[in-house]
């Protein structure tokens, strides 16, 4: 378990590694998006409970695998659609996204 004081010096580190990686794909002229795209944007994660990890199929939701780590196939989509996003606005692509619509498409 994490404290709270653990839980702030985490995410501190996680953000500057995310500026850092940032700063370095725009000075190449990279595409770029964070990984939050997932871990911070969709997974939403209840208080952990031993029952529910026990006796569920899914304990960590349908983006989070049964290690509580990684992304499930659905998790890997949310992941791939951040990428074309990226990928589509610095390189104007058109690479379709899991709704089937291509970023310039659905604006």
């Amino acid at each position: 378990m994490l404290s709270s004081t653990d839980v702030s010096a985490l995410n501190a580190q996680l953000a500057e590694m995310n500026g850092y990686i940032q700063q370095q794909a725009q000075a190449r002229g990279f595409a770029y998006f964070p990984l939050g795209a997932l871990y911070e944007d969709v997974v939403t994660k209840a208080p952990f409970n031993a029952i529910t990890l026990m006796t569920s199929g899914s304990p960590y939701g349908a983006y989070v695998s049964l290690d509580g780590m990684h992304p499930t196939a659905a998790g890997q989509t949310v992941i791939a659609d951040a990428a074309a996003r990226a990928l589509n606005a610095t390189y104007h692509m058109q690479i379709r996204t899991s709704s089937g619509a291509s970023f310039f498409a659905s604006r």
